[in-house]
């Protein structure tokens, strides 16, 4: 349901200025990630809508700091994995 929702809101007759709708539908989107990729109706509407799929992924990039190439930054830090213990 949270799909067919990204999908509506994202459709072009919607408008752009929603007051932050936009934002709060794709942290929906985050937040049900899991179950989306069990369901594969609602995998497959969410895969083939490239509008929410630019927009999941802008706003995924933007959580990380801008690190991202839409973040404007130039690849974050360097992620080292934890030391072993001994």
């Amino acid at each position: 349901m949270i799909v067919d929702l990204a999908t509506c809101i994202y459709h072009e007759q919607c408008p752009e200025n929603d007051r932050g709708l936009r934002m709060a539908i794709i942290e929906c989107v985050r937040l049900r990630m899991p179950a989306i990729l069990e369901d594969e109706s609602a995998w497959e509407e969410f895969s083939e809508n490239k509008n929410v799929l630019r927009a999941f992924h802008v706003a995924q990039c933007e959580m990380g700091g801008g690190g991202g190439l839409v973040g404007g930054g130039g690849g974050g830090g360097v992620m080292m994995p934890p030391a072993t213990p001994r």
